[in-house]
């Protein structure tokens, strides 16, 4: 009986608290304690969400608007004339190592300038396509010998740029009736895309059209040799890289 009367009774105490002005201090806390975790961990995330949700929908439209935008420019994009504007880029700076193209133009200078192709000498250099430098221009080293009257030789020099593929006078030496050419004919090694069909497809602006016409103007209107006789075969020099 003394045991039992001394311990506590919690039933007298519970009543007592409830019944005084702490009671509802207490209950005021753990309601806005329940509510602050409810904020943190329920409301506050469902609130990012939505805010991520709109950056996925803001985004998808852009995608779309960007498919759709490509969609039209390509169906506006006339197939023949694509196709001639890659024969022409090609054209002018191969992917590689144009030999038969080089020859050709060649030959193509010489009977249009009426200037006599005596001799040329390829470098030819690694057979082998460069890796390193994507996207950089790499030229090819010919020197050419050709004779005839000074009137010939400048054509053939003047002729040589306007023809494809495109090249650049490195040296000229002249005598009376002839003339030592050295050209640099490039090529360039592209780097292949991996194209993502949400990209933007950016058309040719004018500059570019008009670049594309004027180069287009210097291909070979047919494939030609020479009736002049070469003085040599090309002979291979050293590795210009």
């Amino acid at each position: 009986m003394t045991a039992k009367a001394s311990s506590p009774n919690f039933n007298v105490y519970f009543y007592r608290f409830k019944e005084s002005m702490y009671y509802s201090i207490f209950v005021f806390l753990m309601v806005l304690l329940v509510g602050v975790i409810l904020l943190i961990y329920a409301v506050i995330p469902q609130f990012q969400n939505v805010f991520t949700l709109n950056e996925e929908v803001k985004s998808a439209k852009s995608r779309i608007t960007v498919l759709n935008n490509n969609k039209a420019f390509l169906q506006s994009v006339n197939n023949s004339t694509l196709k001639n504007d890659l024969e022409i880029s090609f054209s002018a700076l191969p992917s590689e190592k144009d030999f038969s193209g080089i020859i050709t133009a060649l030959n193509y200078i010489s009977a249009k300038s009426g200037a006599t192709l005596d001799d040329y000498t390829l470098a030819i250099g690694d057979l082998s396509t460069p890796t390193e430098g994507l996207e950089a221009y790499f030229p090819m080293r010919v020197d050419v010998v050709v004779t005839g009257s000074k009137e010939s030789i400048f054509n053939f020099l003047k002729t040589s740029q306007e023809v494809l593929p495109l090249s650049e006078i490195a040296s000229v030496e002249t005598d009376f009736n002839s003339a030592q050419i050295s050209f640099d004919f490039f090529f360039k090694v592209y780097k292949n895309e991996n194209y993502s069909i949400a990209t933007p497809i950016a058309p040719i602006n004018m500059k570019g059209k008009q670049a594309l016409r004027q180069i287009g103007s210097f291909r070979i209107p047919f494939s030609t040799s020479t009736n002049t006789p070469v003085g040599s075969e090309s002979a291979v020099a050293g590795n210009p890289f």
